[in-house]
């Protein structure tokens, strides 16, 4: 499902520079972090992806 949305996301006409997810709890937090997302300084569970290595 992540690979989906980041997929229609990226295909969509607006421009997008980065990915933000506000994480539910710290297993949610690990997946995100697995699948290279970065936490925000300050709030661990607000994470982000920059767009461009998707789509390399």
């Amino acid at each position: 499902m992540l690979a989906d949305a980041l997929q229609r996301v990226l295909a969509s006409a607006p421009a997008v520079y980065a990915f933000l997810v506000d994480a539910k709890d710290e297993r949610a937090t690990a997946f995100y972090r697995h699948h290279g997302f970065i936490p925000v300084a300050d709030r661990p569970r607000t994470l982000f992806s920059p767009s461009q290595p998707l789509e390399d």
